[in-house]
């Protein structure tokens, strides 16, 4: 398994990969309407400007094995208020789920945060994604007691926050 810098050319894959997830992951979890409107076309597009921007701090990375990506990670300096690193998407194939690729990429961007000084990190995640909440806890965070909706194409979703003190 690769782990590299995500690159320009990379987003239609990206895209495609980030939809899949969605769907895999967030199936029974997400209202399937919501998730339906989840378009690939468009989300390259996000995923270009976001590359194109390149905000210092924030950090794109990319698994691939085989030649394709399998799973990604995005992280940088926590969104709002408090300071500290923030763990801003992590995500891997459902097809790939079990083969390290989730733990490779993780310990990659903790390390990295780590080695900046970051501390702590936080996430959110979907509340009841147990897949989840289980990988985190694994990984070193905890839920801290924080909540908040999340609007996904008119959808609002409960998220919990996790914190990693390491």
């Amino acid at each position: 398994m690769r782990i590299r810098p995500v690159a320009p050319a990379d987003v239609p894959a990206l895209a495609a990969l980030h939809v899949r997830c969605w769907r895999g992951a967030y199936e029974g979890l997400v209202p399937a309407e919501a998730l339906a409107r989840f378009d690939p076309d468009e989300h390259a597009a996000r995923w270009a400007a976001r590359l194109a921007e390149r905000r210092p701090g924030r950090t794109e990375l990319l698994a691939e094995d085989g030649g394709g990506p399998v799973g990604f990670v995005n992280y940088g300096d926590q969104r709002g208020e408090g300071g500290g690193g923030e763990i801003y998407a992590i995500y891997v194939d459902p097809e790939r789920w079990g083969t390290g690729a989730g733990h490779a990429l993780m310990t990659r961007a903790l390390e990295d945060l780590r080695g900046r000084g970051v501390s702590p990190v936080r996430l959110w995640a979907l509340d009841g994604n147990e897949r989840a909440r289980r990988f985190y806890l694994r990984h070193g965070f905890s839920e801290d007691g924080e909540s908040s909706v999340y609007d996904f194409f008119g959808a609002e979703l409960d998220v919990v926050r996790y914190t990693f003190d390491g």
